[in-house]
């Protein structure tokens, strides 16, 4: 991996870092480290997941009133688009704020992942800050049985069975009339797990611990967040 430039900078080399330096103050174990940095960059983002996530349930409440507006002003593109975004503001969404979060969170994703993945070599342990010390030898056990280098089907398994629930409990308020609309949901409903359980069969288990952790707090999150949702009155009349 590179070692200059704009994501070495301020996603990689930080990243590293914040990991190592976990891993010193946690007695040796990485398996810590890396539930401890996941569990810090989900609550970090917590107030914009909070938000997105409360946009995209809003999203589908307005959708029929949405599609009557598209109708109405068929003609009419700036008028269309003028009552919808008139729609989304009295609703409080934010479309854009939604995009920006979801690239926000695959380059952070993607960063974690280049971590992880090179984290073994040695190699990294030149990116590390003045302050932070270098292990004479980096532990791959955690809690001194699970080798984090090695790909095991129990954690593949675990991983499955979390992506699932984050992501049912996440389309949970989302009742799409449209047939494909439906299918694309049934699709990251049932299919995408079953990815991403082969994918993880042959990574190391460090990557499966990151994204079960990150699933897990995930799917607590979407709980708060449905909870906090029911509550809401939404303008649904034009």
């Amino acid at each position: 991996m590179a070692s200059s430039g704009l994501f070495f900078t301020v996603l990689y080399q930080p990243l590293f870092n914040a990991l190592i330096f976990l891993y010193n103050s946690l007695g040796g174990d990485l398996g810590l480290a890396v539930i401890v940095l996941t569990a810090i960059l989900r609550l970090a983002l917590w107030p914009w997941y909070q938000s997105n996530s409360r946009s995209q349930r809003a999203m589908t409440k307005v959708q029929s009133l949405v599609s009557d507006i598209q109708k109405q002003y068929k003609g009419d593109q700036p008028k269309q688009t003028q009552e919808m975004m008139r729609i989304y503001k009295e609703n409080k969404i934010q479309p854009f704020g939604m995009i920006l979060f979801m690239v926000v969170q695959f380059i952070l994703l993607w960063g974690m992942f280049k971590i992880f993945q090179g984290v073994f070599d040695g190699k990294m342990f030149a990116w590390l800050y003045p302050f932070v010390q270098q292990p004479e030898v980096l532990n791959n056990m955690f809690l001194g049985f699970l080798d984090l280098s090695k790909p095991y089907i129990v954690m593949a398994i675990i991983v499955t069975v979390f992506q699932f629930l984050q992501t049912k409990i996440s389309l949970s308020n989302n009742q799409v009339k449209d047939k494909t609309a439906k299918m694309t949901q049934n699709i990251t409903l049932y299919v995408m797990p079953i990815l991403i359980f082969v994918i993880y069969l042959k990574l190391p288990s460090i990557l499966a611990l990151y994204w079960m952790v990150m699933s897990l707090i995930g799917f607590v999150q979407e709980l708060l967040v449905k909870k906090q949702f029911e509550k809401e009155t939404l303008k649904l009349k034009a």
